[in-house]
């Protein structure tokens, strides 16, 4: 019980500061999407990915896949890997598009060959699950 006694200080003051330290980020979530819109009309790959993922999963914005994988491409096509796995993402479980094996493995491809480690493993998984590819378990 004593050692309870000196232990909870110590925690509370570390989720104190924890909660200190995330202030800022995301209060203004209109505000944040207005900055990532800037930024990605202004070509940053970067802003332009994570204005994709917003619109994908609808967070502080309406989700609209249609413009969320418009952002992915313009993101891929300045050769972005993130764009491009997200592009692979996409057309591998059909969100928003019809699902496509081929599409998804091209852009599997084009983002593990920058050695995107997410890209490499759903490319992996393709080719040992066969989907789109002759299966190779190897």
């Amino acid at each position: 019980m004593k050692m309870m006694c000196k232990l909870l200080p110590a925690l509370l003051a570390c989720m104190l500061l924890g909660s200190v330290q995330t202030a800022g980020a995301g209060d203004n979530p209109v505000q944040d999407i207005a900055s990532l819109q800037a930024k990605a009309k202004a070509g940053d790959a970067e802003a332009q990915c994570a204005l994709a993922d917003r619109y994908m999963s609808g967070q502080g914005i309406r989700q609209d896949y249609a413009k969320g994988i418009e952002w992915d491409r313009k993101a891929a096509a300045q050769g972005s890997a993130e764009g491009q796995h997200w592009l692979g993402v996409i057309y591998y479980e059909g969100t928003g598009v019809k699902q496509d094996y081929a599409k998804a493995l091209e852009w599997f491809r084009k983002a593990a060959d920058q050695g995107h480690a997410s890209a490499q493993g759903w490319l992996g998984g393709m080719y040992s699950e066969g989907k789109g590819v002759a299966q190779d378990k190897s």
